[in-house]
């Protein structure tokens, strides 16, 4: 069981999932404070995402990291923040979320 675990790990580059993460989580937040009153939609959300891991997998499989590592890790890197880091975060305290809780459901910012 523990070379079964020690392998799957070996197919997963963990710095670039994370790196992915907070990539993504910092240029939604930019976004999201550019918005104003207005939540960021979620498709804006996921093209960040695959965006940034594109962009950030063609960097590190540049300086000859392996491409199927890197592909493994771009595809789990897409849920990794809701299903790894953001419940890490939680249980050390920090209530880290891109998601906005207002009451608006318009452009004009009228409430509901």
């Amino acid at each position: 069981m523990e070379e079964f675990v020690k392998e799957i790990m070996s197919k997963f580059d963990f710095s670039y999932m994370f790196v992915v993460n907070l990539v993504t989580y910092i240029l939604i937040k930019v976004i999201d404070w550019i918005n104003g009153p207005l939540a960021v939609p979620t498709w804006l959300k996921r093209l960040i995402a695959v965006a940034v891991g594109i962009i950030i997998g063609g960097i590190v499989c540049a300086m000859g990291s392996d491409k199927i590592t890197i592909l493994y890790s771009f595809f789990v890197s897409l849920v990794s923040w809701d299903v790894v880091f953001k419940p890490i975060l939680n249980i050390l305290g920090t209530k880290i979320n891109y998601k906005k809780n207002n009451n608006y459901n318009d452009i004009y910012g009228r409430e509901k």
